[in-house]
């Protein structure tokens, strides 16, 4: 158990590399620091870049500050529990290589704590890397996983391993979710790469990937973003708002500058949305910043967008960003949005692949721009029901791509669906009548030993109304009564 002031660090000031932190405990692993207000000033350390060893008083620690690569970390415990602002991290100021987090464990939990891989501002070294291997992974209160550079090198990446992933409960000060950043440098920002049976992020958790960002209330800018990939086996879900800030829950990849934002894509048998929640990519965000939207990519068997949830891909000024979906059934209900829309510059492209496409409610497909051509958006469906394209957007659910500086600066609309021949499979009948007589048999001979058989009536009721039943079985043949002759007197 480490706790309160208790610190465990390695490091680095030179050529050398640091030495290797290794912790195993058969039963459990319990991390707990000073609270959540100290763990704060050390996260906006680590965002400004003024993030050093002589800053920590609690946690675990693996630094570089020269050319050397700094310590590697492992724990392996059957239950990891970081709690009260526990803190652990990699970091490196020079040109090392930041060393890399690897946790193994049957479960983890990460209550009011974080994990950090951090390159600082004059780094060209790039940071370490964070991995996870779990079964049951839960982020709760305020509990995060970050990577971030401030400098040349490149961030961090993120990846899990884990049955199931849950992330819920940011507030006031507290953010719940996993993240990776480019801020103030040139250096690429880190992927974040999960793969698990189930994935749910709820009330105002989040994963994102971002292009700059903001440091106490101040927009900057940074390198290009990072990339999300979620892959799950079941399910994702994202879903809900904060009770606390109104913040909805989110899956994102975003540029505040001039820098492109990265790319998501999803796997899964099932994704949900809901309740105001949102997957996008996003170019200027927040800004007038020219940095590129990326692409939004879903694959999964179904889709569920409900209560003003949405997929979007929108731009500032930058190149808009697409939207690929695949799937079985796309059901869009309560107001949600599939949205590739665009400030300054051409709405990006929308391309659906699907058997069946809902739109009710009020909910739209759209690739709009305010200041340049409308994009385009390409739907292959079996059966598309609820919506329909229309010139401009309605109280309706629409498909539409528009320009507010007119119908020429429209894009285009393609939808495709199966052509059906409504005479296909039938034959004709012919004019030409047949005689009747032709189709009757001629009657038996009377002395040619004859059997006659009546076994129910078979077939199809008389009437419609009746129900079937089965036939009512061999009648054995009855002989006729003696005839006795009648006299006639006259």
């Amino acid at each position: 158990r480490l706790q309160d002031s208790a610190l465990i660090s390695t490091a680095t000031f030179g050529a050398g590399n640091a030495g290797v932190i290794t912790i195993r405990a058969a039963e459990s692993v319990a991390l707990s620091g000073l609270g959540a207000a100290a763990l704060r000033q050390i996260l906006l350390s680590a965002v400004a870049g003024t993030l050093n060893r002589n800053n920590f008083e609690f946690g675990i620690l693996l630094s570089t500050q020269g050319a050397g690569r700094a310590g590697m970390m492992t724990i392996e415990t059957r239950n990891l529990t970081m709690t009260e602002g526990a803190f652990l991290s990699t970091s490196t100021n020079g040109s090392g290589a930041g060393g890399s987090m690897i946790m193994r464990a049957e479960a983890i939990d990460i209550d009011s704590s974080a994990t950090i891989s951090s390159a600082g501002p004059l780094s060209t070294g790039t940071a370490g890397e964070t991995v996870l291997e779990t079964g049951t992974l839960r982020l709760m209160n305020g509990g995060a996983i970050l990577a971030t550079t401030l400098g040349s090198g490149l961030g961090g990446n993120i990846t899990i391993n884990a049955d199931t992933v849950a992330a819920s409960g940011s507030s006031v000060g507290r953010i719940t979710g996993f993240s990776s950043s480019s801020l103030l440098g040139t250096g690429r920002a880190g992927n974040i790469e999960i793969d698990a049976r189930r994935i749910v992020i709820s009330e105002g958790a989040f994963i994102t990937s971002g292009s700059g960002g903001t440091i106490e209330s101040l927009v900057v800018g940074g390198g290009p973003g990072g990339n999300i990939i979620l892959r799950a086996s079941e399910s994702i879900e994202v879903r809900g708002i904060s009770p606390e800030t109104q913040v909805a829950s989110v899956v994102a990849t975003r540029s505040f500058g001039d820098s492109r934002a990265g790319n998501t894509r999803i796997e899964t048998r099932e994704l949900i949305v809901s309740e105001g929640a949102s997957l996008n990519v996003a170019g200027g965000f927040q800004t007038n910043g020219a940095g590129d939207a990326g692409t939004l990519e879903i694959v999964a068997n179904s889709i569920r967008l409900e209560a003003l949830s949405s997929l979007s891909a929108s731009t500032a000024s930058g190149q808009g960003g697409n939207i690929s979906i695949q799937t079985r059934d796309l059901q869009l209900r309560g107001q949600s949005t599939i949205a590739t829309n665009a400030g300054n510059s051409d709405g990006g492209n929308i391309a659906i692949a699907a058997e069946n496409l809902v739109a009710l409610e009020n909910s739209d497909i759209t690739a709009n721009a305010q200041a340049g051509f409308g994009g385009r958006v390409n739907i292959s469906a079996t059966g598309i029901f609820g919506t329909q394209f229309h010139a401009q957007i309605t109280p309706e659910s629409d498909i539409t791509a528009t320009s507010n500086l007119g119908a020429n600066f429209s894009g285009v609309v393609e939808i495709k669906t199966p052509d059906v021949e409504a005479t296909s499979g039938l034959w004709e009948l012919t004019n030409q009548l047949q005689d009747s007589s032709q189709l009757v048999t001629q009657g038996c001979q009377a002395d040619s030993g004859n059997e006659f058989y009546i076994v129910g009536r078979g077939g199809l009721p008389a009437s419609p109304y009746e129900p079937l039943v089965a036939p009512l079985g061999e009648t054995n043949w009855v002989e006729p009564a003696a005839v006795v002759p009648i006299s006639h007197h006259s």
